[in-house]
C-alpha cells in the first residue's frame, strides 16, 4: 500500500428519512477487509424527519461523523460539497444512504500500488432491480485499465452519476469543483464534467464496487414531469462547454450531451407524450444550439 500517513478513502454518505437503508449503506463499509484506519465515513444528513440521525448515532465508531444541516437543502449538492469540505481521505466516494458498497473493493484498491496512482478509479456497478441484478454502465469495467488517458476508456462521458467512482479529494479541492447547489437535476452532469477537466489518468476494474438500489419500495428515479427541467440543465451544461477552449475532452462532452441527452430524449416516452407546444419550444430551443458556429 502506497498510502500510510493518512487515510486513503473518506465515503460521503448522503442521506434524508432513509431510516430503512442508512444501516446497510453503514454496515457495507465497516464490514470491509480493510481496516478502519485507513477510512473515514463522513454521513452528511439534510434534516432527515425520521430516525435516520438516531441510527446514525447509535454505531460506536471512532471513524464515523454525523453532520446535519441546519435547514433542507432539497437535494444532494449541498450535502455532498459539506462531506467535500470534511474530508481528509486520499479519495473521496460519495454513496447514497440507500445504495451500498460490495464486499472487499476498499481492500482490492488499497493493495494496489498502479490503481493508487490514478486520479480516478472505477469499479463496476451493480443495479439491483425487484427480481435480478445488472451491470450498470458495464463498458467502463468490462476490463482492467490501468491510468488511461481519460479518453481513452470507453463510454466514460455517458455516465456521470457518482456510484463506484473514487476520486482523487486533491485535484477537487485545488481546482475548487462542486456540485452546483442551483441546479435541481443534472448536479452530477455539471460536477463530473467540470471534474473530466483535470482528470489524467484513470483505472477502471472488472471488481464489483457498489450496489445501487433500483426496487419498486425504492423509487429514487426523478418523476417524468420534470422531463423539461432536466433538458434546461443540460442546455446549461452545453453552454458552459462552449465558453471553454476547444480541446480534444471538451468536444467528447459536447458530442454526450448532443447526442444522448438532447436528441437522444426526443424519442422518449415522456417528450413524445407532452404537449404540442412543450415540444415546439424544445425544439426552438435545441436549434439555437445545433446552430452554434462550433457545433455546426
Amino acid at each position: 500500500m502506497l498510502f500510510k500517513s493518512k487515510k486513503l478513502f473518506s465515503i460521503i454518505i448522503t442521506s434524508y428519512n432513509n431510516e430503512d437503508k442508512i444501516e446497510r449503506a453503514i454496515d457495507s463499509i465497516l464490514n470491509q477487509s480493510l481496516d478502519s484506519r485507513n477510512y473515514e465515513i463522513i454521513v452528511v444528513d439534510d434534516c432527515s424527519t425520521d430516525n435516520t440521525q438516531n441510527l446514525v448515532n447509535k454505531y460506536n465508531s471512532k471513524n464515523i461523523k454525523l453532520i446535519v444541516l441546519d435547514q433542507n437543502s432539497g437535494g444532494p449538492s449541498k450535502p455532498r460539497n459539506t462531506g467535500i469540505k470534511e474530508a481528509t481521505g486520499k479519495y473521496v466516494y460519495f454513496l447514497d444512504a440507500d445504495d451500498y458498497l460490495a464486499p472487499g473493493i476498499l481492500d482490492r484498491i488499497a493493495n494496489d500500488d498502479e490503481l493508487l496512482k490514478s486520479d480516478m478509479i472505477i469499479g463496476r456497478t451493480i443495479r439491483r432491480n425487484d427480481n435480478s441484478l445488472t451491470v450498470h454502465a458495464r463498458f467502463m469495467s468490462n476490463e482492467n485499465r490501468y491510468n488511461y488517458n481519460i479518453n481513452e476508456v470507453p463510454y466514460i462521458y455517458n455516465h456521470f452519476g457518482p456510484p463506484s467512482k473514487f476520486m482523487k479529494l486533491t485535484i477537487i479541492q485545488k481546482n475548487n469543483i462542486i456540485f452546483p447547489e442551483d441546479l435541481h437535476f443534472g448536479e452530477d452532469k455539471l460536477f463530473f464534467t467540470k471534474l473530466s477537466q483535470f482528470i489524467t489518468k484513470v483505472s477502471t476494474i472488472t471488481d464489483d464496487s457498489s450496489f445501487i438500489d433500483r426496487t419498486t419500495s425504492n423509487q429514487s428515479l426523478t418523476k417524468s414531469i420534470n422531463f423539461y427541467k432536466k433538458r434546461e440543465s443540460d442546455l446549461q451544461i452545453i453552454d458552459y462547454l462552449l465558453d471553454q477552449e476547444v480541446n480534444e475532452k471538451n468536444i467528447k462532452l459536447l458530442n454526450r450531451f448532443l447526442e444522448f441527452d438532447l436528441l437522444k430524449s426526443c424519442n422518449s416516452f415522456v417528450f413524445l407524450n407532452s404537449e404540442k407546444t412543450e415540444q415546439i419550444n424544445y425544439f426552438n430551443q435545441i436549434s439555437d444550439v445545433f446552430n452554434n458556429q462550433l457545433i455546426k
